[in-house]
């Protein structure tokens, strides 16, 4: 079961399923105006976990995607 702010996550990462997006881009897009404007790093803590867990990956440039697996 995931939180509101990993179904975010995940929810912006599939808009595109293929490509990595980086750190900033989905603190940027994924929680709003209001969540970035909170907390510019607010989704970091949230993207380990996900890739803790396997339901995202990373690159060696250290953007992030939904896991091939998963697909």
């Amino acid at each position: 079961m995931c939180s509101a702010e990993e179904q975010a996550i995940l929810d912006y990462l599939a808009t595109n399923a293929q490509s990595f997006f980086s750190a900033r881009e989905v603190c940027r897009r994924a929680g709003g105006k209001e969540k970035w404007d909170e907390n510019q790093r607010w989704a970091m803590p949230i993207l380990a976990r996900l890739l803790a867990r396997g339901l995202i990956e990373a690159d060696s440039a250290g953007h992030y995607r939904l896991s091939q697996r998963e697909l």
